[in-house]
């Protein structure tokens, strides 16, 4: 009697410290994803509410102090050919079926379990002021929208090209409740490719134009089956994939290791997302890509580091590939820091790709 009254204490108290670790993981799992994936009213999550945050913002010391007043100059003078392009440039919106498929074992299109899940995409189609062929998928990234792409847009349309620029899922016009870090958005970004080729016919030439998270999604896009319309990709300080993301994150906002909040957040996405964290990964998908692949980064980055870049592209298996980092640049800055050097360099390689 004695030992089974043990066994049975043994039994209950292992079936009580299962139920306190279950709760845990669901605790921290969920509050992980709350505070970097769900979107408030603002369009901003919890981890970008943080007074430290790292964006675009010169005032949180991820800018070298020695380009610090070059950046705010090229800065205005980016948004005033910016704001004199929109002025004259009729914006139309359009709106696509978000993909329903989850990434499971990287590829997009397996179907979710319920439908009501979809949700519409909102984009933006800036026409070329005179008719071409030729287009740029600019992509954001975290917590922005196409708006904060349009600086880039205003550079591409000097240059002959039609602008799209989607707001990406749970970001500005699109519906969605999760944002993709990436990886369900590369799945939605091969649907803005086959809206541009099947409305504006199969001659199109495009180049995708991502920065940041919108970096991290072109790249990921880029080891799918593209269509041979995608001309090249412009990956502007990507990351290299979203483990070893979010595990930086934690540890410079928290000082936390990467278990258990990174591997409870992988467990509840799986749930709450429908995709695999480990699966999200843009270095591996850059091993599959044949696209012609332009990386970018800025040196003084304090959010993504720049080595990220450099793994980005030794891992690139496109048959034509280059490196740009930018001295002094800090988190998506690269063109606002050096303008000139940023898009010669763009343009000179996307010369006789896009048509």
């Amino acid at each position: 009697m004695g030992m089974k009254r043990t066994a049975g204490i043994v039994a209950a108290c292992g079936a009580a410290l299962a139920a306190l670790y279950g709760a845990s993981v669901v605790a921290i799992g969920n509050a992980c994803i709350d505070y970097a994936l769900v979107p408030g009213k603002d369009g901003k999550t919890g981890r970008m509410r943080r007074r430290d945050r790292i964006g675009g913002d010169l005032a949180n010391g991820s800018v070298a102090s020695d380009v610090r007043d070059a950046v705010e100059q090229n800065r205005r003078m980016l948004f005033a050919k910016r704001d004199a392009w929109l002025e004259r440039t009729d914006v139309e919106q359009v709106r696509i079926r978000a993909s329903t498929g989850v990434a499971k074992g990287g590829i997009c299109g397996a179907a979710r379990a319920h439908e009501s899940d979809a949700f519409d995409l909102s984009g933006f189609i800036y026409p070329a002021s005179d008719p071409s062929d030729r287009w740029v998928l600019l992509v954001h990234g975290y917590t922005n929208s196409h708006h904060d792409v349009e600086y880039l847009g205003a550079r591409y349309a000097a240059h002959g090209y039609n602008v799209l620029a989607p707001d990406l899922r749970a970001h500005g016009q699109s519906g969605g409740d999760l944002i993709g870090m990436g990886w369900t958005d590369r799945c939605d970004l091969l649907l803005w490719i086959d809206y541009l080729i099947g409305r504006f016919g199969a001659d199109v030439s495009i180049v995708l134009h991502g920065v940041s998270m919108g970096a991290a999604a072109a790249c990921m896009a880029s080891g799918e089956i593209i269509p041979a319309q995608v001309k090249a990709v412009v990956s502007d300080c990507a990351f290299t994939d979203l483990q070893s993301m979010l595990a930086g994150q934690v540890k410079k906002l928290f000082g936390l290791p990467r278990h258990p909040v990174v591997d409870d957040a992988r467990i509840m996405l799986k749930a709450r997302g429908g995709y695999d964290i480990k699966h999200a990964s843009a270095l591996e998908q850059v091993k599959k890509s044949i696209t012609p692949t332009l990386f970018i980064h800025g040196s003084s980055d304090g959010f993504i580091p720049a080595s990220m870049a450099r793994e980005l592209f030794e891992a690139c298996r496109a048959p034509e590939k280059r490196l740009l980092v930018v001295a002094g640049a800090g988190h998506a800055l690269s063109a606002q820091t050096d303008p000139s050097l940023y898009f010669d360099t763009v343009f000179d390689f996307l010369e006789k790709k896009a048509g």
